[in-house]
């Protein structure tokens, strides 16, 4: 259809590149009499080699071969062999079953491959230290396996909600946070994996929760992003002294945390103290 489209639009005539009409064979096209000239006859007969695919009909191929080689410059016989291959073009349109979408999406990730490994290649630094990963604790594996994205490495992980301030009870639930780290490569892929995940139980506020786990999860790129905003709740991560796993990277952050108390954050702390004492207030 690309080619006989562009082709029908040479020849000229009222409607010539009507799919409805063509498929319905109908005679009410009207072309101009006047007979094509030698460039546009050249140029009718290029497109029509590109649209014969190995799939249609040989006759068509053999049609387009004859005016190629005759000096027949009427536009109703270019019109015959064009509506044939346009008609022929939507069959195999409608009675293909499956595209190639596979190859086409290996052809795509095979070149972003090769310039994600030139990109990386004159990034990364000759002394760079090999990322230490955390590892997930007994039974989260299991727990994680429908969430956690494929090759990610474990970062941070703690338990946190009430508990990371001991404001918790023998009602309270468990929450922990994750930070984690997928490959750059993916995350620069055709389908980036997820950056976040999360769970939580159902039931009222205050209600028992007791031996309930919740967690959510986050990618390090994320995490970074509200940090340097001063997100209050992950700066405080970085000064927990509560259990936690830990990595080389979240070290390295733990040895700026400082930098991070900005006064943007000492903003969002006011901020947070002030909506609590307005709700408090009678």
């Amino acid at each position: 259809c690309a080619c006989a489209g562009p082709m029908l639009s040479l020849i000229g005539g009222k409607g010539a590149g009507s799919k409805a009409k063509l498929k319905s064979k109908s005679d009410a096209i009207e072309l101009d009499e006047k007979p094509l000239s030698k460039m546009v006859r050249d140029v009718c007969v290029s497109l029509g080699r590109r649209a014969c695919a190995e799939d249609v009909d040989e006759s068509l191929r053999i049609m387009i071969e004859e005016f190629a080689l005759s000096d027949d410059l009427s536009r109703s016989a270019f019109f015959d062999v064009a509506t044939r291959l346009m008609q022929a073009a939507s069959k195999v349109q409608e009675e293909a079953t499956e595209l190639p979408i596979a190859a086409v999406d290996a052809w795509v990730d095979a070149i972003r491959h090769d310039d994600f490994q030139r990109f990386a290649t004159e990034c990364v630094m000759e002394d760079l230290t090999p990322l230490v990963a955390a590892g997930l604790p007994s039974g989260w594996a299991a727990r994680l396996r429908n969430s956690w994205p494929a090759d990610a490495e474990l970062l941070f992980m703690a338990q946190t909600g009430s508990f990371l301030y001991d404001l918790h009870t023998a009602s309270s639930d468990s929450d922990f946070t994750l930070i984690f780290l997928s490959p750059v490569e993916d995350i620069a892929g055709r389908t980036p994996p997820a950056t976040e995940f999360s769970f939580h139980a159902h039931g009222e506020f205050g209600s028992d929760k007791a031996g309930e786990i919740e967690y959510s999860g986050r990618e390090l790129a994320g995490f970074l992003v509200e940090l340097a905003k001063g997100n209050a709740r992950n700066v405080e991560l970085l000064f927990t002294d509560k259990p936690h796993e830990t990595s080389s990277v979240w070290q390295e952050l733990r040895c700026r945390r400082r930098d991070f108390l900005t006064l943007r954050c000492a903003s969002q702390y006011l901020g947070f103290i002030a909506d609590r004492l307005h709700k408090a207030a009678p």
